[in-house]
């Protein structure tokens, strides 16, 4: 079960649905979350879906500070804010929006001005570290996704900025990737050099022991 982001149609109808107990609501231009198998009822009614999963698909743009064109419809998606307003919109939009006077939000954004980078052993068992690098304009929350470096998600749970390796991940090189937030929005992702190929650690301790000389006189049969 997952959330999709869609939006309501351009006309405004049908903007509130309700159904099994569950009610959608939005403003035309003003998307919404609902839960994935929803969506088909949704889109029945009109709605339209697009990806927004985090720092993928979306674009923060400003409106028009005039107010001239800020109402802009096409494709059954109408977009629709206060003059000046930032919000998210689905980057196949964007180049429409910028020829009707919206522009791009990137000044003020947090900038990766040193990578992360990760701490600890690269061993089942042990846990990893990431730093947030350096950011510039002062974020204030930060994201991090634990990936092996060749391709998909590490074998185990990650907790924000650490994660502990387990045995799966064995001949695997991890990275971290980082993505900063501040006041204006979120950042471009920022990711760490590999870690060395994970090793499945345990192994067998060694044995250290020594042997007391505990004999004793034992006297010769007889004597």
């Amino acid at each position: 079960m997952a959330l999709v982001q869609m939006w309501p149609p351009a006309n405004g109808a049908f903007n509130s649905i309700s159904f099994e107990g569950r009610t959608y609501t939005s403003v035309p231009g003003i998307p919404a979350q609902v839960q994935d198998f929803d969506v088909p009822i949704l889109q029945a009614n009109g709605w339209t879906a697009f990806p927004t999963a985090a720092g993928q698909n979306c674009v923060l743009m400003t409106s028009p500070v005039s107010g001239a064109v800020n109402p802009v419809t096409f494709d059954g998606r109408t977009y629709s804010t206060p003059p000046g307003t930032a919000i998210n919109v689905p980057s196949f939009d964007v180049g429409i929006l910028q020829a009707n006077g919206w522009t791009s939000v990137t000044s003020g954004l947090p900038v990766n001005t040193a990578a992360p980078s990760i701490s600890g052993a690269p061993q089942a068992g042990q846990t990893l570290t990431a730093s947030t690098g350096t950011w510039t304009n002062s974020p204030t929350q930060f994201s991090y996704a634990w990936t092996y470096a060749v391709s998909g998600s590490v074998a185990g749970v990650a907790s924000g900025n650490t994660y502990v390796s387990v045995g799966a991940d064995a001949g695997q090189q991890i990275v971290v990737t980082v993505t900063a937030t501040n006041s204006i929005g979120s950042s471009a992702p920022a990711s760490s050099a590999p870690t060395a190929a994970v090793t499945s650690g345990g192994g067998s301790p060694a044995l250290n022991f020594s042997i007391a000389n505990n004999s004793q006189y034992i006297p010769a049969l007889g004597a």
